[in-house]
This record gives structure tokens, sequence and C-alpha cells, in this order.
């Protein structure tokens, strides 16, 4: 089982999290673990090399000469894309040739549960596995909306990349088409990949909605943070907030102990009460 992360130095401490979180979750399951990654200081790096040596996973630290991302960055709004980000359209440049298959994985995610069964999912003449999140913004180049997917997690099958040269044909719909992309590599490689994609259960990718409901409801494999809902960066925004909390304060990136002015009492039990209330197991915070 091989995953790979593409990393900056402002997602370590999610990716440390995650790292954590992996440990646990798929602890006897010895993934291979590539982590990709470009402006990184030494000093970080080191230490998170450290960090997956205590964790005991194998892991694969790969430098990615970002020039050509930069120059993409050069004509989109300004930080509207991470470069860790822009990364994952390289990952056949990137990856060792004798990698035919892989699990990418972005760095804002937490893993519950085993991967096995997901890496294992037969794909065919497909060339992705990805979570469907119908979008109509992009059905006049050929993406119908119920077929719009995110690419925070997906399961590639690098020889179908690599013979269908698709680095190739994203960069050039991000050179020729940049006013389109409003989510600029997802966008492109929806694009690109539109017709040779199949779904992912949602289990997969869980990405936090209000309209959940209990009887929906299914325990996610790996929670997603997607958008701007980022427990490391807005307290108290997102219901599964506490999982990172917990799981980042495991790593030696924790995230400051934050206090609830209202109830003077941890973050962390807040998310838990915040949790409970949004999977209808919990209809008002309790105060202790």
């Amino acid at each position: 089982m091989k995953l790979l992360f593409t990393l900056d130095a402002n997602m370590v401490s999610p990716l440390a999290a995650c790292l954590r979180s992996i440990s646990i979750s798929n602890r006897g399951a010895n993934p291979t673990i590539y982590i990709a990654y470009c402006s990184m200081p030494d000093q970080t790096l080191d230490r998170l090399k450290s960090f997956c040596s205590e964790l005991r996973l194998t892991c694969h630290f790969i430098p990615f000469d970002d020039t050509e991302i930069k120059k993409l960055r050069a004509t989109m709004r300004q930080g509207h894309i991470s470069e860790a980000s822009l990364m994952r359209c390289f990952i056949a440049r990137i990856l060792p040739a004798d990698v035919g298959k892989i699990l990418y994985v972005d760095c804002d995610t937490l893993v519950l549960g085993p991967l096995a069964p997901l890496f294992a999912s037969a794909l065919g003449d497909n060339v992705a596995m990805a979570l469907r999140t119908p979008m109509a913004h992009l059905e006049d180049m050929g993406v119908p909306e119920d077929r719009y997917f995110n690419t925070g997690v997906m399961l590639i099958n690098l020889d179908g990349w690599r013979s269908a040269q698709i680095e190739n044909r994203l960069l050039d719909v991000m050179r020729t088409q940049a006013d389109r992309l409003e989510w600029w590599d997802q966008c492109a490689l929806n694009i690109v990949l539109t017709d040779t994609t199949v779904e992912m259960d949602r289990r997969y990718n869980y990405i936090f909605s209000h309209t959940d409901v209990p009887d929906s409801f299914a325990f996610p494999v790996i929670v997603h943070y997607a958008g701007s809902r980022k427990p490391w960066t807005a307290p108290l925004r997102h219901p599964w907030g506490g999982l990172y909390f917990e799981m980042s304060s495991r790593t030696p990136w924790p995230p400051a102990e934050f206090t609830s002015p209202d109830l003077s009492v941890p973050l962390v039990r807040r998310y838990r009460r915040r949790l409970l209330k949004a999977l209808g197991l919990r209809d008002e915070p309790t105060r202790t």
C-alpha cells in the first residue's frame, strides 16, 4: 500500500497530525508513504523525518523543484492555491517509475480506519477514483454537474496516468484556461479526467456538511477538513475539529490551548460537544 502527500512549510503541523493518525489506525499495515515537499526549512524537515521514525512509518521524502509551479501561480489569484496543492499534478514526475498505483491524500485530513480496502479497489481501465461533489460551473467544458469530483483523496492508476500523458494535458489546461479554473488544479483534473474517474465511497473522503443527518451517517475512514473551516485556523468552526486537536497534541507541532470565553472550558471539550450535537447525539451542550 503506497500513499502520497505533497507538502510545503504551511502544512507541516496538519501533516504531522495525519501521520500520527495513520500510525494508530493502520498499525500493522506497513504503508509506504511518499512525502514530496518544496519550500521547506532544513530544521523543520529534519524534525519531521525524526517524527516519522518515532512513529515507525516508512516515509520517503522527495524534494521537488517548484520552478514550474511558481510560473503557474504567477497567472493565478495570489494565495488562491498553495504550491503543495499544485504539486499533485506532477505525481508521475515525483514518484519512482516502478510505482504503478498510489493513494494521494491531502495533508488536511485524518485517517481513522484501515486504508487497505480502498487501496485494493479495482480501477479497471480508469485512471482515478475520487469523491463526487456535484458542481455545474464546468459543464460547457465537458464536465457534467454530477461528475465533478473533489481531489483531496484520489486513488490513482499511475501506469494509466503516464500512458495518457495526464501531466502534459493538465498543464495545457492550466495555461490556456486560467480564467475558468475556479479551484485551479482541481478543476483542471476534472476537465482532463472526467471520463476516466470512478466514484469513491464518501467514507474515504468525508467532508462534513450541515445537511448530514444521523440516519445517513457512516463513520468516516478519512476525515477531510476541506474548505475554510480548518481546526488550526478557526477554532470551534468544525465539529470534527476535536479529533484534529487531540491528534495534533501528540506531535512536535501541537495546537495552542484555547479556552472558550463563554463557558470557560478547554476548546477540546467544546469540540466534543459540537460533534455530538452535529450527529444528533446531544441536543444542547452540558455546562460543567
